[in-house]
Parts: C-alpha cells; structure tokens; sequence
C-alpha cells in the first residue's frame, strides 16, 4: 500500500479513475488504511475537494476519514488542507442547498477540531445553516 500513489500514476496518469477509486475505497472504510499507511496521504487528501465539488452526494462516504483526518494526531499536519476544502466546497455549492447541506454536515461534525484560524468561517457557514442533527462517528 505505501507505493498506491505510483501505482495509481502508472494505471491512470490521467486520474480519471482515481476519485471513484478514492470513493470506493471510503464507502469499504479502506481509504484511511491508505492515508495512514501510504508515503503521500496528502495527494489523496486533496483529490477530496473534487470529489465534494463534483460528487456530493457521496459526501458521507468520507465522514469516516474526514474523522480521522482531524483527529488521528498521525495526520495532523493535514488537518488544515481538510479544512480548507470543506470551507470551499461549502462555497463552490453556493448555487445548491442540498450540496451546500452535506458540507455544512461535514464542517458540524469536525467543527470543534477546526484551527482558530478557520473556526470563525465555519461558525458562521453553522449558524446560517438550518439546524442539522449530528451523530458520533465512532
């Protein structure tokens, strides 16, 4: 596994296979393996803004990792790119409720992880939000 981003390179230079791979390995619960077992998690991390941007509705699919993203101390390095590509999801959906919702419930759950640098900007996508009922990811 520590050599998948090479071999994704090899297969499919072009990525146009690599998000739904990325998406199928979430919805199995295998893509944190690869994050924390892989040389290079933040390419796979940054696949992410596209998957959200592109596929929202599988949005949930990575709860899971986005969980482990902020909070595994292990990719802790990584947790403002997380962030970042909530807050911009959040935004590349201005146009769509639906969409921008599964962001904001992404940004609820891993609020109280969120820097102090990003917590005012994700405090306020909350509050202009209508309540959404959070669960725990265990």
């Amino acid at each position: 596994m520590r050599n998948l981003r090479i071999r994704i390179e090899e297969i499919d230079s072009s990525h146009i296979y690599t998000d739904m791979f990325l998406i199928d390995l979430s919805m199995r619960e295998k893509l944190t393996d690869v994050l924390l077992n892989n040389e290079d998690p933040e390419f796979f991390i940054r696949r992410f803004e596209k998957i959200l941007n592109e596929y929202p509705e599988v949005s949930l699919w990575l709860l899971t990792t986005l969980d482990i993203i902020f909070k595994d101390s292990r990719l802790a390095k990584y947790k403002p790119i997380a962030e970042e590509i909530l807050l911009n999801s959040y935004n590349y959906h201005s146009s769509n409720r639906d969409n921008q919702k599964r962001i904001v419930y992404l940004i609820k759950l891993n609020y109280p992880y969120f820097s102090e640098e990003k917590k005012l900007a994700a405090e306020q996508i909350i509050s202009n939000t209508p309540n959404i009922p959070t669960s725990k990811v265990s």
